[in-house]
């Protein structure tokens, strides 16, 4: 170390110099805020401008007295500033031993020692294995006297020997005032995060490139829809019997390999993926390089871009063509089985020709009786199928041994008894066709039959029956040949053949039951079926790894499950048990088993077995616990529905069916059914008294929600510090007077609907919550931090102009947007004015029964004073004042009471409508001489709430004069 104040001022300075920096308390900063780990020329940047600022500090100091301690201090204090807040590790090292002089506490962290075991030691005796490396650059920096680049280097340090550790480094000359170097500047990086990452990043491409190449499925990837280029996986091309890269990967080749019957059927998949988001998953042929047609099953899923365009789709093709070449078997062996059947059955018709001969030998009794008797005989003994001979009365005159034992009895207790008393469930189906062949003459041959024999009424059986008529000489029918054929067994086998053929196919396509053998000693598959690839996700030659089926048990059963199987096996007994293996997508699959031990002489040799997917069970069974949870949480639905409701039921409804067929009403009505199926976003704008709530029921009623709630809510309505809490709910003590937890009405509206009403009334501050629920279905009750999803259809309702509103600032343009997605304007009265005479019909109707009169008939005066007015309240005005008339009506005619004075059309056209209803209000308010509440208040005859009326005085500015009384 110098000797000197003054020399010690100098190698700082130079050191500082050589750093290159300014002013200390604003460069250090930039230093800081602009460097990082892997940017050291950031670092030496900032110190270029931090040394400008110290060597005119060294001019200064040099000019005042000669207090060289005063100047060691500053100069001191700046180096200790470096020092400490640079975010690189610094030192400097003195020749020609190079021992440290200052050392950071960054770079003393690096070296894994402190500050004072690095002062005044020769990088030699600190760092022996990495001075090997560092010593020649420092002699050569010592001796030129120019700095080093950077650069990257790994090392062994004393505390960690086994361990490698990576830096960044440079060296710099610290030059004095005679321009002789004097020591030299380091400064050090630690990247060694960063090599690990780099090497993580490159471990995880490999792993990425191996599954793709270990799957047997081909992947591809249309990266923009809009283009002609794919990309295709090496096992893609392998599939066809290509190269990889053999072919351009492209849309119009891969077309060019389909099949010209499954080329149309493909396309549509597609345009029904992209338009209609149906899942892209089905079958096709693709032409291999060999020239061979092999069947693949294509899989694939789209992106779309916010506008709901598709912009990129990938997926993969399985080689399926094993398995339709056993569906292929499957069909053969069908049509073997009807080959059989159809031969069978020519055999039997070789009999019924048989008896056919018979017949005809019958026919001719009277000329060969004897020989027909003893041919017959004959037959009736030999003939392996029933016969019988029925008079006209279906009276058995003849029966060999085999329809007898068909029928269950002895031959004698069948002759000169009708068919009703030996079989009779069987007489009600075939006496009809004795009936008709008895009337015809003409035989009817192999009619199927079934049904059930007095011994054993159970049992249904399937017969073959042909009907022979025996004719006289006259040409009558005296009786009827009949030949019986029990074809139970036939059906039977079809039967079994059509389950079987079923059983058969779900097995192939859809089996999760995975046959396998495996050494009794190292536990390592010899044999695995060809369905599990699906059921875990792994290519089967992975299943024949060593330890495969160990290393994949669920970390919480492999303990048990290994012991438990050895001493099973040791024991050579078959065993089952059930247990946890973890997917290659990270999913947990149960299995269920079955394990069949080969032993011999007492030794376990072979295991064989099946793994049965029982993962929907045991799910199943887990939900079955959670039953108790989904109970509770029905219950606390319905108790807060039942308020809700009890709310509801304190609260005036009208439920009558929308009354009218104007074609103005239709043209609503009609959008009404367009827009019902859907849960699109319902906006329905229309002045005071249009029915607003009706049609917003009426689309709720349409829907697939039909079934769930419809919960109404009027925004003008509430208070505005509870509009929010009766919106979204709030726990308990959420604010003074919130003693328990209340659902708000968009619970209670989960899976249904919710009208909200008089919406433009709804405060600014609230709107970007609603805006939430409409844009991501979910929020937070008040008070709490746990966010609910929700699934509800929102239909919104406001006389106002929102468009208006926005631009004045008291409507968020954006929630706007949201809920008007399908706007439904409902026509004011006076512009559905045919319907005004039905309504008030209806209007009639409906209060004579509730005032108990009989009032049958409106007056002509009365009919014309209602077409002439203006109607600025709409329907909810024509229902009050047909009420007013019918109370005050005395007989049967209805008469009106108000006084109904209509402006100038010109004069209605010409105002806003906030102008017609300020005026309208003012003018009823003027009436009633201001009262608002009560039978005889504005707000009754208006049809609002009080507080709805309140609201829009306020809104509309409407004030009394002060010459009212």
């Amino acid at each position: 170390m110098p000797k000197s104040s003054q020399e010690k001022i100098d190698t700082i300075i130079a050191f500082i110099s050589a750093l290159a920096g300014g002013d200390t308390s604003h460069r250090l900063q930039r230093i800081e805020e602009d460097s990082n780990e892997n940017d050291l020329d950031a670092i030496t940047e900032g110190l270029n401008m931090l040394a400008e600022e110290l060597e005119a500090l060294q001019g200064r100091v040099e000019e005042r007295t000669g207090k060289l301690d005063e100047k060691l201090e500053t100069t001191q204090e700046y180096l200790d500033t470096i020092m400490l807040q640079m975010p690189a590790g610094l030192a400097i090292l003195e020749g020609p031993d190079f021992k440290y002089f200052r050392i950071n506490q960054e770079l003393a962290a690096i070296n894994e020692l402190s500050v004072e075991e690095h002062l005044g030691r020769p990088l030699a005796e600190v760092l022996p294995q990495a001075a090997k490396d560092i010593i020649p650059v420092l002699q050569k920096v010592l001796d030129t006297g120019e700095a080093t680049p950077r650069r990257e280097f790994s090392t062994r340090l004393p505390k960690d020997p086994d361990g490698i550790r990576h830096f960044i480094d440079s060296f710099f000359p610290i030059k004095g005032q005679d321009g002789k170097v004097k020591a030299v500047g380091v400064v050090v990086l630690d990247i060694g995060e960063r090599i690990q990452a780099e090497e993580a990043l490159r471990q995880s491409e490999q792993h990425l490139k191996l599954a793709v190449q270990g799957s047997n499925d081909g992947m591809w990837d249309w990266p923009d829809i809009t283009r002609d280029d794919e990309w295709w996986s090496p096992q893609w091309y392998k599939l066809l019997g290509y190269q990889d890269g053999e072919l351009e990967a492209s849309f119009s080749n891969f077309n060019a390999f389909l099949h010209p019957d499954d080329l149309e059927k493909v396309k549509e998949n597609v345009r029904a993926h992209f338009e209609e988001r149906v899942p892209f998953d089905m079958e096709y042929r693709l032409k291999t390089k060999s020239g061979e047609y092999r069947w693949f099953r294509g899989r694939g899923q789209a992106l779309w871009d916010d506008q709901g365009k598709p912009t990129r789709m990938s997926g993969s093709i399985q080689d399926i063509s094993e398995r339709k070449q056993a569906d292929e078997a499957l069909l053969q062996a069908k049509e073997e089985l009807e080959r059989r059947v159809e031969e069978r059955t020519e055999e039997l018709q070789k009999i019924l020709q048989a008896s056919e001969m018979a017949r005809q030998a019958l026919v001719k009794s009277e000329k060969i009786a004897q020989v027909q008797l003893t041919e017959i005989d004959q037959l009736y003994k030999t003939a392996p199928v029933g016969l019988c001979l029925l008079d006209r009365d279906l009276r058995y005159v003849r029966i060999n041994q085999q329809l007898a034992d068909i029928n269950g009895k002895p031959i004698s207790e069948h002759i000169g008894k009708t068919i009703y008393e030996v079989t009779p469930d069987i007489a009600k189906i075939v006496s009809p066709t004795y009936l008709k062949v008895i009337n015809s003459g003409e035989p009817i041959i192999n009619n199927e039959i079934q049904g059930s024999l007095p011994a054993q009424p159970e049992v249904r059986r399937d017969w073959l029956v042909s009907y022979y008529p025996l004719m006289s000489n006259k040409g009558q029918v005296e009786g009827v040949n009949t030949v019986v054929v029990d074809i139970t067994e036939r059906k039977q086998a079809e039967v079994t053949l059509q389950e079987s053929e079923k059983a058969l196919r779900q097995l192939v396509e859809t089996t999760k039951v995975l046959p396998w053998e495996a050494d009794a000693e190292t536990w390592q598959f010899t044999y695995i079926g060809p369905q599990a690839g699906e059921l875990l996700g792994y290519a089967p030659e992975q299943w024949y790894a060593k330890n495969f089926w160990a290393e994949h048990i669920h970390p919480e059963d492999k303990e048990w499950t290994i012991d438990y199987c050895m001493k099973s096996s040791s024991a050579c007994k078959d065993y089952e048990f059930e247990y946890r293996m973890l997917a290659a997508d990270g999913r947990i699959v149960w299995f269920h088993d079955l394990v069949s031990v080969v032993s011999e002489n007492g030794k376990p040799q072979l295991l064989r077995g099946f793994m049965i997917d029982v993962t929907e069970r045991k799910l199943a069974e887990v939900e079955r616990q959670k039953s108790y949870s989904e109970i509770k949480r029905l219950k606390e639905q319905l108790q807060a529905e039942a308020i809700y409701l009890r709310e509801e039921i304190s609260s005036e409804h009208d439920f009558h069916e929308i009354i009218g067929n104007s074609d103005a009403l239709l043209y609503v009505l009609n959008r009404v059914e367009s827009i019902a199926p859907t849960d699109t976003n319902v906006l329905i704008l229309g002045e005071t008294g249009t029915g607003k709530e009706l049609f917003a029921r009426a689309i709720h009623d349409k829907s697939r929600r039909k079934d769930s709630a419809f919960v109404k809510i009027n925004c003008a309505t509430l208070p505005k510090g509870l509009i929010e809490s009766e919106l979204f709910g709030h726990e308990k003590g959420a604010f003074t007077g919130a003693v328990a937890v209340r659902r708000g009405r968009f619970e209670l509206a989960k899976g249904g609907t919710i009208f909200l009403d008089e919406i433009g009334e709804l405060p600014l501050e609230l709107q970007p919550k609603l805006l939430r629920v409409l844009q991501e279905g979910e929020f937070e009750r008040l008070g709490s931090e746990k966010t609910q999803k929700i699934d509800v259809r929102v239909i919104a309702a406001t006389n106002r102009e929102l468009n208006l509103e926005v631009r004045e600032g008291r409507f968020r343009q954006d929630l706007f947007y949201r809920l008007d997605v399908f706007p439904i304007t409902i026509p004011p009265l006076r512009e559905r004015l045919d319907d005004l005479v039905v309504l008030a019909q209806h209007f009639v109707s409906k209060f004579s029964k509730k005032l108990g009169k009989h009032v049958d008939r409106i007056s002509q005066a009365t009919l014309a004073a209602l077409k002439n007015y203006h109607w600025p309240g709409n329907v909810r005005e024509l229902e009050n004042i047909i009420e007013r008339a019918m109370v005050a009506s005395p007989g049967s005619v209805l008469r009106l009471v108000d006084d109904l004075q209509s402006p100038m059309e010109e004069q209605v056209v010409s105002h806003t409508l906030e102008e017609v209803e300020r005026k309208h209000i003012t003018q009823t308010l003027e009436k009633v001489n201001w009262r608002i509440e009560g039978d005889a208040g504005a707000a009754k005859i208006l049809g609002m709430h009080p507080s709805t009326l309140r609201n829009r005085l306020l809104k509309l500015n409407i004030r009394r004069s002060k010459t009212a009384r």
